[in-house]
């Protein structure tokens, strides 16, 4: 099964209060993003594509040609139209895909390659990376039944308050999906939410 990979690095980064672009801070002598890249890669996935918005040439500049598949989101309506934007430019058929943001340096590849593996072993149609943190707030929560099967994600400006105390288990914005399946959902995605904006996570219902 052929394996690719979108990297989210659109975003402003507004909370750093930083002329820098947030995935382009350095962590130990490297920025943000290309520890991203580099595990991504050593999961398997030669040439991830990266989405770029804010401050887009600064980021660009990190890569040296070819290294990575970049495209732009010119009008950003959140992370499902990132997503949207990048399918549309990568024109893929089949596989598993990964998608996961580029402020995440912590996460392995060992990581990364279960979750593809739910894809291309188990012949799963979706995949999700969850957490229970200590403290959930702020984190898109997980509603699952009493099988423990992931029914939707409720963003945590759309939760009510008594879903914020019972929900404990969290998205960490990481997932893999069957390609064939991603692609005949994606465009169902709506923006009637409370930031107006297209989110990944309604996949996870559709």
């Amino acid at each position: 099964m052929n394996t690719y990979g979108v990297i989210l690095a659109a975003g402003e980064g507004t909370r750093m209060r930083s002329p820098l672009p947030k995935v382009c801070h350095p962590i130990l002598g490297k920025p943000l993003l290309l520890w991203v890249v580099d595990t991504v890669k050593q999961a398997g996935i030669e040439k991830p594509a990266v989405v770029l918005g804010a401050r887009a040439e600064q980021v660009s500049s990190l890569f040296s040609q070819n290294e990575v598949t970049q495209i732009i989101q010119q009008e950003r309506k959140g992370t499902g139209h990132a997503l949207q934007v990048a399918l549309g430019e990568l024109s893929l058929t089949d596989g598993a895909l990964l998608v996961m943001y580029g402020d995440t340096p912590l996460v392995t590849s060992k990581t990364l390659e279960g979750l593809l593996n739910c894809i291309r072993e188990n012949k799963a149609q979706g995949a999700l990376l969850t957490f229970f943190p200590k403290n959930p707030s702020g984190y898109g929560r997980v509603v699952a039944n009493e099988a423990g099967q992931i029914q939707e994600i409720i963003e945590d400006k759309d939760c009510t308050p008594e879903q914020r105390k019972q929900l404990t288990e969290c998205n960490s914005g990481i997932y893999a999906f069957d390609v064939r399946t991603l692609l005949a959902h994606i465009d169902k995605l709506d923006n009637n939410n409370a930031s107006g904006e297209y989110y990944i996570t309604d996949l996870v219902k559709l």
